[in-house]
């Protein structure tokens, strides 16, 4: 009887200390109460495009019916549409603007092409092996939130942060690159995430992992690109 009262003991022990040390005890696990909303940050972005396409078609003269087509396609771009449509609009209007001789109105409505959508297999592979060897300082949320109670600290024991890939921090909700070849805007190429990926980055907390096998990179750079809808939009330059 003795040796099972122990034994109850010890189980209530064993269970109830490390439960009142997770919701009494110090430190917490740091949790996001920032909420982002993709297709928020996808419609703010095409707002600031349409808005610069607006300002210079208010500056033609002449070409009335054109320039008042270009508007209106303008207006429906400003809608988070779907590829297929998306795109015919932008060509429609592309191929407008290069005939009134106005390749930079052209440009301006490249800048709301589609060129990438994500696999959803391929994320969700991505996802496991994000959480198995970037969450740690990336958070599970990939907002640079890390699950660790200590999180990352410089060597004077202040707080550092991790890349956040949501753009949940950045008042244009954006995703911007420290290290990449060309600053276009906020991305790095895909070849530049995958060597900072495998070689780390000296010098910083980020470390290397050499040991990720090329679909594995694929994986992750897929999740990644997940977080943030801009990258649906970005062409990578040579």
């Amino acid at each position: 009887m003795k040796g099972i009262l122990i034994g109850i003991l010890v189980v209530v022990f064993s269970i109830g200390v490390p439960a009142l040390y997770r919701n009494f005890g110090e430190p917490k696990y740091p949790v996001s109460e920032v909420r982002v909303d993709n297709s928020e940050i996808e419609k703010k972005y095409r707002e600031s495009v349409v808005s610069e396409i607006l300002n210079k078609l208010s500056e033609l003269d002449g070409n009335e019916e054109v320039v008042n087509r270009l508007k209106n396609l303008a207006e429906r771009l400003k809608e988070n549409l779907l590829l297929d449509e998306n795109n015919k609009l932008v060509n429609e209007a592309k191929s407008l603007s290069s005939d009134i001789g106005r390749e930079d109105i052209a440009n301006l409505f490249d800048k709301v092409f589609i060129r990438y959508e994500y696999n959803p297999e391929k994320v969700s592979y991505g996802k496991k092996l994000f959480e198995n060897w970037c969450a740690t300082c990336h958070g599970r949320e990939g907002d640079s939130l890390a699950i660790t109670p200590e999180g990352l600290k410089d060597s004077l024991g202040h707080a550092i942060y991790a890349r956040d890939f949501t753009g949940k921090y950045h008042r244009e909700g954006k995703v911007v690159f420290k290290f990449a070849s060309e600053f276009v805007g906020e991305f790095a190429s895909d070849e530049e995430i995958k060597r900072i990926i495998i070689e780390g980055l000296p010098g910083t907390p980020m470390p290397g992992f050499p040991m990720l096998e090329e679909k594995e990179l694929d994986a992750i750079l897929e999740f990644i690109k997940s977080l943030n809808p801009r990258w649906k939009f970005y062409e990578p330059k040579k």
